[in-house]
């Protein structure tokens, strides 16, 4: 079928012809072009040949090809948390890059800046938040797909090389002087096709698999160093040497817990001459009675409220003992003691009080290093800064359960979550040295961040507070980015907060318009004008403006609130000011004084001599009774029953309910 007439009469472009594509569709009639050169035939004309689509016919009107957006980058994307976040892991991007591909590095990044930027993210959704934030321009052509991260674990896991060699340029930067906390936590695991899911001494009240994972922590920095996988049957004591001997700690001081005694890393510590350990011990040791570590010779200063005894001592093999009592704790563990006899219904014996009472609130460390009571303990004491990497790392970067099965994907996953958990504590460190905890909540800091957008054309240069490229950025985010240093700070005229308020509240009484003010601001438009600065207008304030104030007019002081009083005529006698309410008729002293009446009725007088009849009681007055009458008894209540026929036949009274329809009877019942 041919082009309609009325479509091939469309104006369009010279040298051009319709097609019909016979698709039903609105791009069913194509223009196109001709060519100036056609095929050969011989002996006749040369066939034309049609060109490039350039248009279609459209409702009887030619509508030309719209010019292909060969851009494809969006026009705006999220930027404040990418922002943060890259202000504070240049030295991070950097080890990565030393360690592995350019690829790899960038997309380890991102996917641990997603895990900030959306807790509990799943793989399916990281590409859509990579793309829709700055992340996509700060570490481009990373691989985000569902597809492309598992391969990506499971590479990070089997590269144990590259692993280590990150870790060791973390390790280069901690010194003798550093103290490190290592400690462990239990994730959940229940896959059955890798080695590192087993039950840990939790499974009677947890009831699954785990693995358990062990963390370096730099307490003086307050950010985890480096980490480790391992089964989650094998204890901590046996893991710590291993863990200590692969990630190649040979500096800083080793704060750990019971958990992990010094004896498993002894051989360790005698080639690692700058690396110490500092362990808590059981109270129920023999090296308590041995050195008489109860008879404490000191009380630790500048630990404020709290008061602790302590005690130091050198023992045989050169290390040393540190002895505390914690006089709060130890009282709560009296008061424990006794609670604890009278639940389990025990007599209480005072020998065993005493000696059990002697070590109540105690705390023993032992140490190879030689300080202060005050300082082994206040070491010993900031110890509990791991736990809040594991907080972290918990609830904001992850799951408690992973998503990942084989052994090679679990390690690779929780390298990147200790990427992410690093992130964690360097943002909360840097919000919580300018105060921004204080006010909101780490969750709310990340909202609030991802919800600044700004264009993607806008300069690579420190941005303003009120520049053109914002995308519906909030004044409290924008407040947000300013005290991060992320953005310069607004000027006065840019703050949106109520600036009477706040000198209201502070006591400041520049606001009072008059003649001072007003010359100042002139006194101060004219040297910005000698300068060469163009003045600023100040903006007006609420409410109707004031008038202009003539400084040579001479100066009325202001009518105070309500309205005036009259002049007073100093001449005049000076009557006393009338008091509020009626005012009170004047007293004759001459006239006999009558008692005020009380409040109420007043009472009818009583005669004295006549004869008192006793009050009637409340209620209607029964009728006078006559001795002589036939006394009838009182009637019961309810209706009266009828008078019952002793001679008539007594039918049987009928029972409740509706009586049943009577049947009609047979005829051989009728016979009988």
């Amino acid at each position: 079928m041919g082009v309609p007439e009325e479509v091939r009469k469309v104006q369009r472009p010279v040298n051009t012809i319709v097609v019909d594509s016979g698709v039903d569709s609105p791009n069913r009639y194509a223009v196109r072009e001709r060519k100036c050169s056609g095929t050969y035939v011989p002996g006749g004309n040369p066939k034309p040949i049609n060109g490039a689509v350039i248009g279609h016919i459209i409702n009887y009107e030619f509508v030309p090809l719209a010019e292909e957006n060969t851009d494809k980058a969006p026009s705006m994307l999220s930027w404040g948390t990418p922002a943060l976040i890259r202000a504070i892991n240049s030295d991070i991007v950097h080890d990565l890059l030393q360690a592995f591909t350019p690829v790899n590095a960038y997309t380890i990044m991102s996917i641990a800046s997603v895990k900030i930027m959306k807790p509990g993210v799943t793989g399916s959704r990281m590409a859509v938040h990579y793309r829709n934030s700055y992340l996509s321009l700060y570490y481009p052509n990373a691989s985000m797909s569902r597809n492309s991260i598992s391969k990506l674990y499971e590479e990070l896991g089997m590269n144990e090389v590259a692993r280590r060699k990150f870790y060791e340029r973390r390790l280069a930067r901690v010194t003798e002087t550093h103290h490190i906390a290592i400690d462990g936590t239990l994730k959940q695991n229940t896959s059955i096709v890798n080695d590192l899911s087993n039950f840990s001494y939790k499974a009677r009240m947890k009831g699954c698999k785990e693995i358990s994972i062990l963390y370096a922590y730099d307490i003086a920095n307050q950010e985890p160093i480096c980490a480790q996988v391992f089964p989650g049957n094998q204890p901590d004591m046996k893991s710590y040497r291993e863990f200590v001997a692969s990630r190649n700690l040979t500096k800083g001081l080793i704060v750990a817990d019971k958990g992990f005694p010094s004896v498993e890393i002894q051989d360790l510590l005698a080639g690692r001459p700058e690396l110490h350990f500092l362990n808590p011990i059981k109270r129920n040791s023999k090296l308590v009675e041995q050195y008489e570590l109860t008879k404490y010779q000191e009380t630790l200063k500048g630990l404020g409220d709290r008061k602790v005894l302590a005690k130091k001592v050198k023992i045989e093999d050169g290390t040393f003992l540190y002895s505390f009592c914690d006089m709060s704790i130890s009282a709560d563990e009296r008061i424990g003691y006794l609670e604890k006899l009278d639940k389990n219904k025990q007599d209480f014996s005072i020998d065993a009080f005493e000696k059990k009472s002697v070590r109540f609130g105690m705390l023993i460390l032992h140490s190879d290093k030689d300080m202060t009571s005050l300082e082994a303990y206040t070491i010993f004491d900031s110890r509990w800064v791991i736990e809040l990497a594991f907080g972290y790392y918990k609830a904001n970067v992850t799951s408690n359960k992973t998503d990942v099965q084989s052994d090679f994907s679990v390690i690779g996953a929780e390298f990147v979550n200790f990427i992410a958990t690093l992130l964690s504590c360097r943002i909360v460190e840097k919000a919580r040295k300018v105060e921004l905890l204080n006010d909101v909540s780490y969750g709310d800091l990340i909202d609030d961040l991802n919800s600044c957008w700004r264009l993607t054309d806008a300069p690579n240069e420190k941005p303003k507070y009120s520049d053109e490229y914002w995308v519906h950025a909030s004044i409290g985010a924008k407040n947000l980015l300013a005290s991060l240093d992320l953005i310069e700070p607004a000027l006065d005229t840019e703050k949106k907060t109520s600036a009477k308020k706040s000198k209201k509240a502070k006591g400041d009484t520049s606001t009072t318009a008059g003649p001072g003010k007003a010359q100042d601001q002139t006194a101060s438009q004219t040297s910005q004008q000698a300068d060469g600065i163009a003045p600023q207008e100040t903006k007006r304030g609420r409410g109707r403006p004031r008038k202009p104030v003539d400084p040579n007019a001479p100066q009325v002081p202001k009518r105070g609130r309500g309205r005036p009083r009259k002049p007073v005529d100093p001449s005049a006698t000076q009557e006393p000011k009338r008091g509020r309410g009626r005012p009170r008729k004047p007293i004759d002293p001459n006239a006999l004084q009558i008692p005020k009446r009380g409040r109420g009725r007043p009472r009818k007088p009583v005669d004295p001599s006549a004869t008192q009849e006793p009050k009637r009681g409340r209620g209607r007055p029964r009728k006078p009774i006559d001795p002589n009458a036939l006394q009838i008894p009182k009637r019961g209540r309810g209706r009266p029953r009828k008078p019952v026929d002793p001679n008539t036949s007594q039918m049987p009274k009928r029972g409740r309910g509706r009586p049943r329809k009577q049947e009609e009877m047979s005829v051989s019942q009728v016979s009988k």
